[in-house]
């Protein structure tokens, strides 16, 4: 999980590479891009610590997370579909700050 929840987060791997994508990715296929991108001017370094299902739809990735600003945990959920684990769009969009402004997926 860890190689996977890094990769959302890293600007030089495009949306289409990315093992984890975003549940409405149809509306906007770069919006993981649109986060890492904002996300990349915090110099992230994420490291799941822990994951726990809390019910068959929802996974919580808790990691210790390290940036410009300091160390602070962050929570990442995800969500089955097709066999698989997806971001949910609206903690994508608050991830992608004003950069979600311009996705149609945030609207």
């Amino acid at each position: 999980m860890d190689s996977q929840i890094e990769e959302v987060f890293d600007p030089g791997v495009p949306a289409v590479a990315k093992r984890i994508r975003v549940f409405d990715d149809a509306k906007d296929p770069n919006l993981v891009d649109r986060m890492a991108s904002f996300q990349a001017q915090f110099s992230l370094q994420v490291n799941v610590d822990r994951v726990t299902l809390i019910r068959p739809n929802i996974l919580l990735a808790t990691t210790s997370t390290t940036s410009s600003v300091g160390r602070m945990p962050l929570v990442v959920p995800l969500v089955p579909r097709d066999g698989k684990w997806w971001l949910p769009t609206w903690w994508v969009c608050a991830a992608a700050g004003p950069q979600a402004h311009a996705s149609a997926a945030c609207r």
